[in-house]
């Protein structure tokens, strides 16, 4: 194939969509060559020969990340059905374009091997970009070794106090961002928060960042909030089910139905969480949203049938994640969720550098239209994406370029989520994770 066939097959045209952007949204079209978005406006002069999506009455929303899924894990006897292609396939039909998985072995097993492991596992079934985060399930002077090596040459569950100290310290040693499942118990909230708590003030006594994975309580967002109020680097994450429901379903008559909301840390059956943890998150309290993606059929949650302490943890969510949040945080709620400095713009870049890439031959998922047809919507609440009201109540032209609210300083060289080609700032996890592109560039 020519060099002149190849960029005629990359040059896409998406025409008359509305673009969403973390500080307002526009009427415009979107120019892209090679993955890259080179042109954004109207009436816009593009070469001859490119692909054309007609977007009109649809929304152009920047690729989203989802920082927590498990696909394919081993757990309770049995393992998560969505592998890396299926996961990733859903993570597409929804709009996220990159996933980080966690790589978590049993207790006693090698860091280094599992990372190569879930490696293996990913690399010949993905359709998006990935990143794995290396879960921390036990402690030794060979696991901070293996850490050290895991940081610097890798780029990349449950602990004692003094283990999770040892830990915290390695990692603030070796710049990396600490990341914690908090909890101390099965179901109270109270203890939730209470291993909120104590993971937070260990991170702090070590001086090390620390990132709360899946907050699903108020009283767990609320320790991260006040730690964030008295100046310690903490970060919360709450998820798409904790957003989107709550745990009145466990006491749901049908087994069957109960059973598909078992996870860990569970939901809480006070109906006012989830509008609870998306006030938090528009506020920035609480700062990105995961999934926790982790599925298991009605088959294998049957295994707890006589005993709910063996029905396999995890719900789904990976698909269902941005239209969540979009239904949640921006239709219903009398403000925008902005998530900041790092949110995704659709903007015109210039090709990152140093992207370790990989081939796959599996193919992107296909377009549908029940996947990329959501009108603006339009009901009692006000869509804040799709009117003139901003947060300080100002007037102002949605087509005409306007000062945000808010005042952001952006590090030097950052990256977007951007439509059909996602690259991710790894600002945060640049020593915890490590980022792999599905697209292989020039090759």
């Amino acid at each position: 194939m020519t060099h002149t066939q190849t960029s005629a097959q990359s040059r896409l045209f998406i025409k008359g969509g509305r673009i969403v952007n973390d500080d307002q949204s526009i009427d415009a079209d979107i120019y892209i060559e090679d993955g890259i978005i080179k042109q954004i406006g109207n009436n816009l002069v593009i070469p001859g020969g490119s692909r054309t999506i007609d977007a009109r009455n649809m929304l152009v929303i920047p690729g989203g990340i989802d920082t927590h899924t498990h696909m394919q894990l081993p757990f309770m006897g049995t393992q998560a059905v969505d592998d890396f292609y299926s996961g990733t396939k859903a993570a597409l039909a929804g709009g996220t374009t990159m996933i980080m998985d966690f790589v978590l072995d049993p207790r006693g097993h090698s860091l280094l091997d599992a990372y190569d492991k879930w490696r293996d596992w990913a690399d010949a079934k993905v359709c998006c970009d990935y990143g794995l985060h290396v879960g921390v399930t036990w402690w030794s002077p060979h696991v901070a070794k293996e850490m050290e090596i895991l940081v610097k040459d890798r780029d990349v569950f449950m602990l004692r106090d003094n283990e999770l100290y040892e830990s915290f310290k390695a990692c603030k040693e070796l710049g990396s961002l600490a990341m914690v499942h908090a909890e101390n118990g099965s179901i109270i909230a109270e203890v939730e928060a209470e291993a909120t708590h104590r993971a937070i003030t260990i991170a702090d006594q070590a001086g090390c960042p620390l990132y709360v994975v899946h907050v699903m309580s108020k009283s767990a967002a609320n320790f991260v909030t006040q730690a964030r109020r008295q100046g310690q680097i903490v970060f919360g994450e709450p998820i798409a089910a904790s957003l989107g429901t709550d745990g009145t379903h466990y006491w749901n008559k049908c087994w069957r139905h109960a059973a598909g909301h078992v996870m860990s840390p569970p939901l809480r059956p006070d109906p006012t969480t989830p509008g609870y943890l998306m006030d938090l998150l528009a506020n920035n309290d609480l700062q990105c949203t995961g999934t926790d993606n982790c599925t298991f059929n009605a088959e294998q949650k049957a295994l707890g049938k006589d005993d709910f302490r063996r029905i396999p943890n995890g719900v789904n969510g990976v698909e269902d994640r941005m239209s969540v949040i979009w239904e949640k945080g921006v239709a219903m709620l009398p403000k925008k969720v902005e998530r900041e400095p790092y949110t995704g713009n659709v903007v015109e870049m210039k090709e990152p550098e140093e992207f370790d890439t990989r081939k796959s031959d599996n193919p992107i998922l296909p377009e549908h239209p029940e996947f990329h047809a959501r009108p603006p919507t339009r009901s009692g609440a006000r869509n804040q994406q799709d009117s003139s009201f901003t947060l300080s109540g100002a007037q102002f032209d949605d087509d005409r370029p306007r000062r945000s609210h808010t005042r952001v300083v952006n590090p030097p060289d950052q990256t977007y989520f951007i439509v059909h080609k996602s690259f991710y700032n790894i600002t945060t996890f640049s020593s915890l994770s490590r980022v792999f592109s599905y697209l292989d560039v020039n090759n």
